[in-house]
């Protein structure tokens, strides 16, 4: 089976940000500050994708991006600026705007002080398993649906697989920072016969992409078909 090619070099998880790396963005924009308060959101994900349709493999894809969301506050006057460009230059100027639209601002009646330090709890949402996932790894899950709807020879499959990795952080000038990792998988699957007289559907999603099995492809059969596999 020939591996779909990266066209984009680079590492896979090239947009994907760590926790130190979270930190650091957050402890620099903390520097750049002269408001009275400022809160930073730093996020980052890579999504990849797969889709086929009339038991073929039609379009593959992959997203990454990473953003950071700068709000400033003078007293209960508040803004927020987002950028997608983590160098010191952009973060600057996303703080100077997000300060000059907070001092335009009205003031917040909801404002409440920022929280500070917290005693948070991991959560294990981040599978490496799932992370790990390449484009022939999602192809080799596509034909769980493929396979057993050609070999039918009366069946046609469509459906669409999507797996993600993502990751948040929170800080502040009150010294808050957290951390959030997290993976997804979402398989969904449609199966009609030729002649248009029965159709079945099925998905499966789960932080880890093996803890559903085959997910999709299986499902969709046994709704078309009332069995499993051959």
């Amino acid at each position: 089976m020939r591996v779909p090619k990266r066209l984009i070099p680079g590492p896979a998880d090239a947009d994907i940000l760590s926790e130190a790396q979270s930190r650091d963005i957050v402890d620099r924009v903390i520097k750049m500050s002269k408001s009275d308060a400022i809160s930073i959101n730093v996020s980052s994900g890579i999504t990849n994708n797969i889709r086929f349709a009339a038991n073929q493999l039609s379009t593959a894809g992959s997203v990454g991006d990473a953003r950071v969301a700068v709000t400033s506050a003078f007293g209960a006057k508040r803004a927020s600026v987002v950028t997608n460009n983590l160098s010191d230059e952009a973060l600057l100027s996303a703080v100077r705007q997000s300060e000059a639209l907070a001092r335009l601002s009205p003031d917040d009646p909801e404002a409440l002080p920022d929280l500070g330090p917290q005693n948070i709890k991991t959560v294990d949402a981040d599978f490496n398993a799932t992370e790990a996932l390449n484009a022939g790894d999602l192809v080799t899950a596509a034909l769980t649906a493929l396979d057993p709807a050609r070999k039918a020879g009366d069946l046609t499959a469509a459906g669409y697989l999507v797996v993600n990795t993502s990751t948040n952080a929170l800080g502040n000038s009150a010294k808050l920072f957290a951390y959030h990792k997290s993976t997804n998988a979402n398989y969904t699957v449609t199966v009609r016969t030729s002649d248009g007289t029965g159709s079945g559907w099925a998905g499966a999603e789960h932080p880890d992409f093996y803890a559903s099995g085959r997910g999709g492809g299986q499902g969709a059969w046994r709704c078309d078909r009332g069995g499993g596999f051959p």
